[in-house]
């Protein structure tokens, strides 16, 4: 097909594809050379402007309307519908061929494979947490008291809720890139009737629970200590 959805050449391709090579020879296309894909090679002879002999511009679905392949396809295509038989017909017991379950868990699948194959994404992510933990506990490093006051914890919490909005801002803007390659694989799922919202939402929190448990453990191990927190057993129970 060409642009604009109309049909140059439609039947047997042949051997090599000589049919398809000699149908569009013998209208006037350059010919192929050797080692040259045909597929590429008729691309790019649909799309470029090429004549006639009388410097007319060819237009091949017009060439394939007219031409004895055309008549021969129609001829083909009657003479099935001719002799149809009921044990012959296509049937299919499902609109899909999975459920509405399966569907949802190759989209999972298959957003888990696109996160796998973003490397960059997660490990750039992961150097993120780990850096913005530091900077944001660091204000505590040069002033650890013995004796914490009432002020001093504040000053911890309003830290550690600080760090819960950067982390969360920082998680919605790093996932944009990632997104836009979901959302084309998502559009296409829901033109098809196959998936709606629901399945890509279940699916992205199926990708990232993952990495955003790393993250976070990531975070929080060098949060905590930057910050001057110890490590007693007697802090985790009381």
């Amino acid at each position: 097909m060409k642009k604009g959805g109309k049909v140059v050449y439609f039947g047997d391709l042949g051997p090599d594809s000589n049919k398809l090579v000699d149908f569009f020879e013998s209208r006037g296309a350059n010919r192929i050379n050797r080692g040259e894909n045909p597929a590429t090679w008729m691309l790019s002879a649909i799309t470029e402007e090429s004549h006639d002999t009388n410097n007319v511009a060819i237009d091949y679905a017009k060439l394939f309307e007219n031409s004895d392949e055309k008549k021969n396809l129609k001829r083909s295509i009657a003479t099935i519908k001719a002799n149809a038989k009921d044990e012959n017909k296509i049937c299919f017991q499902n609109e899909f061929a999975l459920s509405y379950i399966g569907r949802n868990a190759e989209m999972r699948q298959r957003l888990k494979t696109i996160y796998w194959r973003s490397p960059a994404y997660n490990r750039a992510r992961l150097v993120l947490s780990l850096v913005l933990a530091f900077l944001i506990s660091s204000v505590f490093v040069t002033h650890r008291p013995d004796i914490m006051t009432e002020t001093y914890i504040i000053g911890v919490f309003s830290t550690i809720f600080i760090s819960f909005i950067i982390t969360g801002i920082m998680a919605i803007t790093t996932v944009l890139p990632v997104m836009l390659t979901v959302r084309d694989v998502f559009y296409r799922h829901r033109a098809a009737g196959m998936l709606d919202h629901w399945s890509l939402s279940w699916s992205l929190a199926s990708a990232e629970k993952g990495f955003i448990l790393l993250s976070s453990t990531m975070y929080c191990a060098v949060f905590y200590f930057t910050i001057g927190l110890d490590l007693s057993f007697k802090k985790f129970v009381a």
